[in-house]
């Protein structure tokens, strides 16, 4: 694997904001895991925020708290910081797209990190049918035109590793999008897959690239929201990406973690 891996910390829907329990108390423990571990990177794979998407405030305090980090972070956004692809009550526009922005900046990204490049992009919009979509989908092209290995870094994952997993559109990538974003993937050199979304911990190789699903900073969805279709952990992913290509996944629980179950062990910030 040839000199010392890259090493980038995965976090994933941290759903910040100061009314949601747990939310910026696991944050906490985030923040004092990297500034022990001293990663090259973090990088945040989407809902940021709890309500980002209709509350500006939001935003701004996950801004805020992704600053308290000691070593570089990019992110992108999930649903609940930018909207959803239809079908859903809360769809992505452009007035949640600007608002993402005023406080986040660009919802996609490029950087070089050892040999590797990674690639952050805007599911959401990817996959919408907002007439910046084809837009996403050229700048997607040309991310991934690179000799370099590529890491992509997504909110949603493309599609179940099970057969017996129901394939549902609001937890995947569906559709012609999928297909379309499929077919991308396997023209260029993409070692590895990176999505949060589902709130659970799984990682294994889907169509020659290494998927990792990273859990919930914040919690663990109970059975009648989300079936288990990994592990139901909370916690991140220390990444280790090596020069040739090879990418080492590890689970890992920050101290002052725990596996919180949503309207088990606190009621939901979601309930009407």
């Amino acid at each position: 694997m040839g000199g010392a891996p890259r090493r980038v910390l995965q976090v994933s829907d941290s759903h910040l904001s100061p009314i949601v329990p747990h939310a910026d108390e696991h944050w906490d423990a985030v923040v004092a895991h990297v500034a022990a571990t001293q990663p090259d990177l973090v990088v945040h794979t989407g809902d940021i925020s709890a309500h980002g998407a209709d509350d500006e405030a939001d935003l701004r305090h996950a801004r805020r708290r992704l600053d308290e980090l000691a070593v570089p972070w990019l992110a992108v956004p999930g649903n609940h910081d930018i909207g959803d692809a239809p079908p859903t009550t809360h769809p992505i526009d452009d007035v949640r797209r600007a608002r993402y922005a005023a406080s986040f900046g660009e919802s996609r990204w490029t950087t070089e990190l050892g040999g590797w490049r990674l690639v952050g992009v805007d599911a959401q919009a990817l996959l919408s049918g907002l007439p910046a979509a084809e837009d996403e989908w050229a700048w997607l092209a040309d991310a991934l035109t690179t000799d370099r290995p590529i890491g992509l870094f997504l909110h949603r994952p493309l599609r179940p590793w099970r057969a017996d997993t129901p394939d549902e559109p609001r937890r995947y990538a569906s559709g012609a999008g999928r297909q379309r974003l499929g077919a991308l993937l396997a023209a260029a050199p993409v070692h590895l897959v990176g999505t949060g979304h589902v709130h659970q911990w799984w990682t294994g190789e889907l169509d020659g690239a290494q998927h990792v699903w990273a859990p919930s900073t914040w919690a663990v969805l109970p059975d009648r929201i989300q079936p288990v279709i990994g592990e139901k952990v909370a916690g991140a992913v220390e990444l280790a990406l090596h020069d040739d290509g090879t990418v080492v996944p590890t689970f890992v629980r920050p101290d002052g973690i725990t596996d919180v179950v949503l309207d088990v062990d606190f009621p939901s910030p979601y309930s009407d």
